[in-house]
């Protein structure tokens, strides 16, 4: 049995603390190695590995001590993987978090690492923000519900209630073209209200997959009729740009001062986050300088443009939320 535990950490890593290996380490000879031990499966040789990936500038405890550990290693070991780029098993690098095109990717990496507020309320934003919602009663009203119980607004129950009701009404539609829109919002609020946050922001990633996968017309019907596949291809990118905007940049986490949470960038962050209208975050970049504060990470955000939601990792560091 402690062989078999082995085993499943060699090859699955800790998902509670997910590494990714900068792409400007895998020299060739780095690569090399790992694939001879692949090919192989003679992994005698990962404590040389470590010295490769160490002379190349690695600092990463996780990834070296897994090397120079005593194994047992196996074809599917999680830094081999990483290294030869194989699997599912690949993490993110920060360019990639920054300029990526893959939001399925960008939620497993935040997994284990992020509240559950802040995975329901990117769910939320984004079934607010894609194009082909169509203002379903009961998805809606769903939605809302999840939304203030991410804030602690709602309870556990009116949580489930809302899923019990998402559940019923997307079982009595029958399948007919018409209620296509309808059918992807309620299945889209089913994410947003499951008791997992962390389950429905990665579902909803995958939906929004399926939707440019299958393109608009066989997926939503007449509801695309004077659409194209860039619709939903401007959707996938706005999940992305919803989630650089809600959880920032998990690489280079800031250090937000005391200092610069005054009154008055208090009031408009409060402002901004209850009205959903962020159009005076260049206001609130001000208000901080004003107040001292120097970070470009967080004098970008605010100015730069792009969306915005509840949950917006500038103004929940000014509001004091997690």
């Amino acid at each position: 049995m402690t062989v078999l535990a082995d085993i499943v950490r060699d090859i699955f890593g800790n998902p509670f603390r997910p590494v990714a290996l900068d792409p400007s380490l895998l020299t060739p000879t780095v690569t090399a190695l790992a694939a001879q031990m692949y090919e192989s499966r003679d992994f005698s040789a990962m404590p040389i590995l470590a010295d490769a990936l160490q002379d190349e500038g690695c600092t990463s405890a996780a990834v070296l001590d897994h090397c120079r550990g005593p194994g047992p290693h196996v074809r599917g070991c999680w830094v081999v993987d990483q290294v030869l780029g194989k699997g599912h098993g690949r993490l993110m690098t920060e360019a990639e978090w920054l300029t990526g095109a893959e939001p399925r990717l960008m939620v497993k990496l935040l997994s284990g690492t992020v509240s559950d507020r802040k995975l329901r309320l990117f769910a939320c934003a984004f079934y607010h923000r894609l194009s082909c919602v169509a203002g379903d009663s009961f998805a809606d009203a769903a939605v809302e519900i999840a939304e203030r119980f991410a804030d602690g607004h709602a309870t556990a129950d009116e949580l489930s209630g809302a899923a019990t009701e998402v559940s019923a009404a997307r079982d009595a539609l029958d399948y007919s073209m018409a209620n296509r829109p309808a059918h992807v919002a309620l299945d889209l609020a089913r994410d947003v209200t499951r008791p997992d946050a962390g389950q429905g922001a990665g579902d909803i990633t995958r939906q929004c997959a399926f939707l440019c996968a299958n393109g608009p017309f066989r997926t939503l019907g007449r509801l695309w009729w004077t659409a194209d596949h860039r619709s939903v291809r401007n959707d996938m990118a706005a999940q992305m740009d919803l989630l650089r905007d809600i959880f920032g940049n998990p690489f280079r986490p800031v250090a937000f001062s005391p200092a610069w949470r005054t009154d008055t960038a208090v009031a408009l962050a409060s402002q901004m986050y209850e009205s959903r209208d962020f159009r005076a975050m260049p206001v609130l970049a001000d208000a901080l300088q004003a107040a001292g504060c120097d970070n470009a990470d967080v004098l970008d955000h605010c100015r730069a443009p792009g969306l915005h939601a509840r949950g917006c990792w500038v103004v929940d560091l000014v509001l004091g939320k997690e």
